[in-house]
Formats: structure tokens, C-alpha cells, sequence
């Protein structure tokens, strides 16, 4: 499994679980499965991969009290969260976090519409709306999985935050765009089966799976996209959102194996080599003949 981050300033940002294969033409298989998101401008902190793990293993998903005011008489029912303050070394702002709820016993899935788009999220006062995308809700699974753009996570106290539902006749309360500001270029998150691969971000860089991709592996987060190792990449048109010069590439991987073909496989790639605006990030898969996890950044 892939996932990968693109970021313009050089500055180190996890990406749980995005997805974009960018550039004019196809890329070398890398073989495996893939997530990742491009980025264009840094955040001051990193860790958000380490976040998301103590948030969803330490399952600190807490009821809701009645200390805060109320959203909406609308909704019946919140949970508030709590990100612990330990997964950053400094403030994170404006910070799109992964919630992901798995425990089949959470009322959410008994109350919420079955769309899940009457769910919203509101700072630690109750009453303002955060925006957030939801990735997958699935009432019969007991999924859910949803970036919020939490305006501020310290690191010295716990930040909470509010999530609401049980308002049947409610619209859909998401703001995909919204949640991911002009910092970022491009996220796919991979979850589709169809053949394009939508970007949440306003610049419409969507993908296109070719030469076979398999769809809807299982990823880091939720989907993921695998790859025959020997012809399979995901293309977007090239476009001015792209055309970054300051970044940093971050990928996860997983290789299940000797590869059909050794030697580098590109991961992501924009532009052609030593062209204006060419990055490229790829590894050299020669002589790794067992399954393998692998992290990789460069700046």
C-alpha cells in the first residue's frame, strides 16, 4: 500500500491518505498500493500521522456533557471528541484531522441519517461548525471517516471538539472544499471504484486509473488503489495548480514482493525529467524479494 504526500516549503506533513499520480504521461508501476495528496504551502508542525494513531487506538472518543451550548435544536444527539495533546510538538492551525469511528456500539450509527450527511462538527463551544468532508459513512459496516478542519490543536492541553447528528430532514452539512484550504493542491483519497478519481480540493485535479488499476484495496485509512507493478499509474492533467517548486515528497509503502519489473518505480511524478517544475519521487525495488513496509520523505 502507497501513501504519499506532496508539500511546497519543505516542511514535513503526513498525509493520512490521499491519493494523485500528476504529469502529462504515464509513470513506471510502482507495484502495491497507493494513497497520497499533494500539498502547497507548509504547516509549522508535523505528526499528524502519529495524531491520528492515538486518537483512533486510544479510543478517546468521549459522550458528550452538557457543558457547552447546544448547535442546533435540530439535532438530537453529540459526542464530543478529545485529540489528545500529545500528538503534536507545537499548534497545529487550521488543521484538517482524521476521525475515524470503527466501534460498532457508537450510537452514531443507530441515529444518524443513513447518508451520514446530517453529521456536522462544531469547535469546543458547540455551536461553530467546522468544515469537514466525510471519506465513508456506513451505518451497516460501523465506519466512519471524516476530515475536520479543526482550527487549532495545542500541544500543551487536549483539544476538544463536538460532532452532531440525528436531524433527519438536514441537508448535507459538508464543506469538502472548505476543509481543504488553498495550502493544498490536490486530494484524492482513493476510496472510489469508478474510473476518476475525484480531487477534494477546488482545483478539480482529478485522476484517471489506467491500464487496469485495482480499485478499492484496502489502504492506511480506508481505500487505496493497487498496482500490477508492471503498467498500472494514475494520471492528471498537468494544470497551474500543480506547477509548485518548494515541497516535500512523503510516501508509505507496501511491496508485497519481488516486483515483475526491478530497478526505480516512480511514485509520483510531475513533468518530464529536468523540465521547469519536475519533481519526482521513486525508489529502486531491486533485491527486496519479501514483503515490506516503507516510509519515505525527502525535502
Amino acid at each position: 500500500m502507497f501513501r504519499y504526500i506532496l508539500q511546497a516549503g519543505g516542511m514535513n506533513l503526513p498525509a493520512p491518505r490521499e491519493t494523485a499520480s500528476t504529469g502529462t504521461g504515464p509513470l513506471p508501476d510502482h507495484g502495491g498500493k497507493l494513497e497520497n495528496g499533494i500539498r502547497s504551502h507548509p504547516r509549522r508542525l508535523s505528526w499528524f500521522r502519529i495524531g491520528v494513531v492515538c486518537l483512533v487506538l486510544l479510543g478517546v472518543f468521549l459522550p458528550g456533557t452538557a457543558d457547552a451550548a447546544w448547535y442546533n435544536p435540530g439535532w438530537a444527539y453529540r459526542q464530543q471528541l478529545t485529540i489528545l495533546s500529545t500528538v503534536t510538538t507545537g499548534t497545529l492551525t487550521n488543521f484538517p484531522y482524521l476521525v475515524r469511528i470503527t466501534d460498532p456500539s457508537n450510537a452514531v450509527f443507530a441515529n444518524a441519517q443513513a447518508s451520514g450527511n446530517d453529521i456536522l462538527f462544531t469547535s469546543a463551544d458547540g455551536t461553530t461548525k467546522l468544515n469537514h468532508e466525510i471519506e465513508r459513512y456506513d451505518a451497516t459496516a460501523k465506519v466512519l471517516i471524516a476530515w475536520v478542519q479543526v482550527p487549532s490543536i495545542s500541544s500543551t492541553v487536549n483539544t476538544d471538539i463536538y460532532m452532531y447528528y440525528g436531524n433527519g430532514s438536514a441537508p448535507n452539512q459538508q464543506n469538502v472544499n472548505g476543509t481543504w484550504d488553498s495550502d493544498f493542491v490536490m486530494v484524492n483519497h482513493l476510496h472510489e471504484t469508478g474510473a476518476t478519481q475525484r480531487d477534494s480540493t477546488a482545483n478539480n485535479n482529478t485522476g484517471t486509473p489506467m491500464n487496469g488499476v485495482t480499485q478499492g484495496a484496502t489502504g492506511k485509512v480506508d481505500g487505496a488503489d493497487s498496482f500490477d507493478g508492471v503498467d498500472d499509474y494514475v494520471t492528471a492533467p498537468d494544470s497551474a495548480s500543480l506547477q509548485v517548486i518548494s515541497m516535500t515528497l512523503e510516501a508509505w509503502v507496501y511491496m508485497p514482493g519481488t516486483l515483475p519489473v526491478s530497478g526505480f518505480h516512480r511514485i509520483l511524478n510531475h513533468g518530464a525529467n529536468n523540465s521547469a517544475n519536475w519533481y519526482q519521487l521513486s525508489y529502486d525495488a531491486t533485491g527486496l524479494t519479501t514483503p515490506n513496509h516503507f516510509h519515505f520523505r525527502w525535502s
